[in-house]
């Protein structure tokens, strides 16, 4: 097995550099230990907009990005510390959680922490959740990772992560919220750091034999170019979501106002505007202006802003309308 620890703590960089070494690297097995700092990831069959509490996203600055793997949202900070192993895939029992995360049950075991494997994907200790992992196979190929919550910063992830709001509704995978816990609170020794855990993973992984690596010029050039053309983009981390309804209604100094979008693909494929407010122009014109428009907040703002909204609305101003529209 090879070990490379990625030179990055940034999640577009990392996704990418993983997706890399699982495509491009077809030979040997890999074990990767890494870090995201500030960040939401995302399932791949996930609805974005329903997982994140955006106005916390904005105000925190979190990046926002969706991996190739299923499974729920989760938040990473510098306490945590991600792992990855890269291998080929031949029996059911490679494919297997307990596989994978046995050595990580081990390597924790010799820090005195007694974690189980809970359910097929999570590790617990004492009933608290410290690990989550996901698995992909493509062409006999296996990419399992995992989530080792050493120090995080806990209440942060109440802030940035919110479950099903109830403005939005898809077939989208939804996160399960488990109670969580930190390695670092069960350690007998409360000097140990996170890069000290990282160092003991590493140790206790690998065999003597196995070797290591160090990405050259033309490997970082290409993991760029993926994580710019991929990763940092709105289409991969919020376009991809599954098809959603928008659908809210509110009572605002016009009368009651409701909005229901059709969204694909990130993009408003239809909309209908009800409610018992007195229009002096055809509501169709606003429904058409909204069609197409990116379902996000800036840019649903900016349509509302080139509709001369009191032929339709009367006395309402643009910011009560937002709270309907978006």
């Amino acid at each position: 097995m090879i070990f490379l620890e990625s030179p990055w703590q940034d999640p577009y960089l990392n996704l990418a550099l993983e997706e890399y070494i699982f495509n491009e690297y077809k030979e040997d097995s890999y074990f990767i230990l890494w870090q995201n700092d500030n960040s939401l990831i995302i399932g791949k069959h996930q609805n974005t907009l329903e997982e994140i509490n955006e106005e916390a996203v904005r105000r925190e600055d979190v990046k926002v990005v969706r991996r190739n793997t299923g499974g729920g949202a989760v938040y990473h900070d510098l306490g945590n510390v991600n792992f990855s192993f890269i291998t080929n895939w031949v029996t059911e029992e490679e494919q297997s959680y307990g596989h994978f995360l046995n050595p990580v049950i081990q390597a924790l075991s010799e820090l005195g922490i007694y974690a189980q494997l809970n359910g097929r994907n999570d590790l617990t200790v004492e009933g608290l959740k410290i690990s989550g992992n996901a698995q992909m196979i493509r062409n006999d190929r296996i990419l399992h990772h995992g989530t080792l919550l050493f120090d995080s910063d806990l209440e942060k992830v109440g802030r940035v992560l919110k479950v099903s709001q109830e403005k939005l509704r898809s077939k989208g995978i939804k996160s399960v919220k488990s109670r969580v816990g930190n390695i670092k609170d069960y350690l007998m020794d409360p000097m140990v750091t996170v890069k000290d855990f990282m160092e003991h993973l590493r140790k206790c992984i690998l065999q003597a034999g196995d070797g290591s690596m160090e990405l050259d010029s033309g490997d970082i050039d290409k993991i760029y170019q993926l994580a710019d053309g991929k990763y940092r983009t709105y289409d991969w981390n919020f376009g991809r979501s599954p098809k959603f309804n928008h659908r809210k209604e509110l009572r605002l100094s016009c009368g009651t106002v409701g909005v229901e979008y059709q969204v694909a693909k990130g993009r408003i494929e239809s909309c209908r505007i009800y409610g018992d407010f007195l229009p002096l122009y055809p509501i169709e014109e606003v429904e058409r202006e909204f069609q197409n428009v990116l379902y996000a907040e800036t840019n649903i703002y900016q349509t509302l802003c080139r509709i001369p909204i009191e032929k339709y609305f009367a006395d309402a101003d643009k910011e009560e309308l937002m709270a309907c529209f978006y």
